[in-house]
Parts: structure tokens; C-alpha cells; sequence
């Protein structure tokens, strides 16, 4: 009846049991950080395409405000050319020196 427990709770040999244990967590944390670096670097992509969208909104709007100012000009030199109504090339190059821009 001795011999019966012994043989119940003999030693196992726990070294394969850890080295395998080990091994399973090493590669499930491996597998963990590689989705969060493909996450981290989904968002940052997706940072970057809403950065360059909002850029180019920002450069567009300043693009039509520049050829608006230039269309403001252009068309006071038509206003101030048409006042005048001489053919004359005189009084146009008068005009046009005369005014700075």
C-alpha cells in the first residue's frame, strides 16, 4: 500500500513542460506585438492621409484667394482703360504708368 502513492505522485519532469510553456508565450507575445505595430501603423497612416487632405483644402483655398486678388486687379485696370474711351495710345500709356501696382 506504500508503494501505490509513490507511484501516483512521482516527479514529473517538468523542464519539457516549461520549455514548452515558455515558448508558447514568446510566440503569442510575438504575434501581440506585431497586430499592434500593423494597428499603430494603420492609424498613423490614416493620420497622415486626413493631414494631407486638410493641406491641400488649406492650399486650394489659398490658391483661389490669390487668383481672386489678381482678378480684382485685372479687372479695375479694365474699369479704369474703358473710362478713358480714347484710342488714343497716349493717354493709355498715361494709364497704365501712372498707376503702381
Amino acid at each position: 500500500m506504500l508503494g501505490l502513492p509513490r507511484i501516483l505522485f512521482r516527479r514529473l519532469d517538468t523542464q519539457p513542460v516549461i520549455a514548452l510553456s515558455g515558448a508558447s508565450l514568446l510566440v503569442i507575445a510575438s504575434i501581440a506585438m506585431a497586430i499592434v505595430v500593423v494597428q499603430l501603423r494603420t492609424d498613423a497612416l490614416e493620420e497622415a492621409r486626413r493631414n494631407i487632405a486638410n493641406l491641400a483644402f488649406v492650399l486650394g483655398e489659398q490658391t483661389a484667394r490669390s487668383t481672386q486678388s489678381v482678378d480684382l486687379v485685372l479687372r479695375d485696370l479694365q474699369d479704369t482703360i474703358r473710362q478713358t474711351q480714347d484710342d488714343l495710345t497716349e493717354p493709355f500709356e498715361g494709364v497704365v504708368r501712372s498707376d503702381p501696382f
